[in-house]
């Protein structure tokens, strides 16, 4: 049986503590709709909130189906950095298409950098898709700086290239 990627990401916000799960997820809202999105999480949490999604795993595929997932992550591991355990790690964002100009992707970095703040934690990583080239823009014109960049040499041409940006945060 194929579980898809969405309904994997839906159990896993449905329990809520895994790396999907709604405890990390923020969002915004326009006349009662949600039109923007962002996960994030401390750094130092990742591994915490790594073992409860793959609990989810476990609880979603047969053994076989498990086994072929976790040699799929370990294929991909070298192309994701672990997020710095100082730092907020932004796991992952969208932004409506007819909400992309008025500033909800900005109001929600604002929100990550309150929540970030608060919890004395100074800087703010993401990794971002080469193949997104408004969000990389978007991203510097918010003040990221790149950090750096890897490369994935196998067939998913979709990961190719990710760059890590960090935005370093100064209390006023």
């Amino acid at each position: 049986e194929h579980i898809s990627p969405e309904e994997f990401i839906k159990q896993d916000f449905l329990k809520g503590i895994g790396i999907f799960g709604h405890r990390s997820l923020y969002v915004a809202t326009y006349d009662e709709k949600v039109v923007g999105t962002l996960t994030f999480y401390p750094g130092a949490s990742y591994t915490k909130l790594t073992v409860p999604t793959l609990f989810t795993m476990m609880s979603m595929f047969k053994f076989k189906q498990y086994i072929k997932q976790l040699k799929k992550l370990y294929t991909l591991n070298h192309l994701f950095l672990r997020p710095s355990k100082d730092a907020l790690y932004i796991a992952n964002g969208y932004i409506d298409p007819d909400f992309r100009k008025p500033g909800v992707f900005s109001g929600l970095i604002t929100q990550a950098e309150d929540y970030a703040l608060k919890r004395g934690i100074k800087k703010i990583e993401c990794d971002i898709n080469s193949n997104n080239l408004n969000s990389y823009k978007v991203h510097l014109f918010l003040g990221f700086k790149l950090v750096s960049e890897q490369t994935y040499e196998g067939n998913t041409p979709l990961l190719s290239h990710i760059r890590r940006l960090s935005l370093n945060l100064n209390e006023d």
